[in-house]
């Protein structure tokens, strides 16, 4: 219930601050544009996953969506949520902001583009082969940048390519079945993504 509550936090954080830029927005810097994406390769990666651990393959689930800001031609503000659930034995989420920066100043929000990336991350695992049945918690947060191209097409079908690295877990604390603990600990951290959606 609080990742629920937290996931509709930023949601309605970020639909905020994009009236708030619509509303102040210089009409020579272009209008502002919407846009919901939903990343294709999850269903690879769940397939990918499932070889592994067949047992449990009906029990698994791996989403990820997209909203996105583009505002001032070349700048776009967007939050992926991506949820990962092991037949309810192991929960992920990931919240990640990100900044882009478009290179192409004559086409808006098009081609190539860098960035900077934050992400939030929850985790949650049971040992199921007890007793004792024991839950660890992980709460991270890490950063990173972020390089991709994106391409409209037929007016309002948008396609966006990105890969990214950073550091996982800058801020880390773990917490077992007994007590929690800092483990602030980095390791390099990666991200691929290709998302289709629609512009409003």
């Amino acid at each position: 219930m609080k990742t629920a509550r937290m996931i509709g936090s930023f949601m309605i954080g970020m639909m905020v601050f994009s009236n708030s830029i619509y509303s102040q927005q210089d009409t020579t810097k272009g209008k502002v544009e919407f846009i919901v994406k939903a990343d294709v390769l999850m269903p690879f990666y769940m397939l990918t996953y499932s070889d592994f651990y067949l047992p449990r393959f009906k029990g698994n689930n791996m989403e990820s969506l997209t909203f996105e800001t583009c505002f001032a031609n070349r700048h776009s503000i967007q939050i992926t949520d991506f949820i990962f659930n092991e037949g309810g034995h192991n929960y992920l989420n990931q919240i990640i902001p990100e900044y882009k920066y478009f290179l192409n100043k004559y086409n808006p929000f098009n081609g190539f583009y860098c960035g900077a990336t934050l992400k939030y991350l929850y985790a949650k695992s049971t040992n199921d082969g007890g007793p004792p049945y024991e839950t660890e918690i992980d709460y991270g947060i890490g950063e990173g940048v972020i390089i991709g191209y994106q391409r409209t097409c037929f007016k309002h079908l948008v396609i966006d390519f990105l890969i990214g690295v950073g550091e996982d877990q800058i801020l880390h604390v773990y917490r077992n079945f007994y007590s929690p603990y800092p483990d602030n600990n980095p390791f390099p951290d990666g991200r691929l993504a290709l998302n289709i959606g629609y512009k409003f």
